[in-house]
């Protein structure tokens, strides 16, 4: 693999990471109304946290 090639693969992982995060964000802000509904909030808070363990 040269350079170029895996400077493609790159933008494309990086894409597709920020497609996935805009998403994530979306179902968040929708769900929780901006953080305002606060049970929703700790259920996402409880999600959040069992993803990273």
């Amino acid at each position: 693999m040269n350079f170029a090639e895996a400077e493609k693969i790159m933008k494309e992982i990086t894409r597709q990471i920020g497609k996935a995060y805009r998403n994530e964000q979306a179902v968040y802000d929708e769900e929780t109304a901006h953080g305002l509904n606060r049970d929703k909030q700790k259920e996402w808070e409880l999600k959040i946290a069992a993803l990273l363990n």
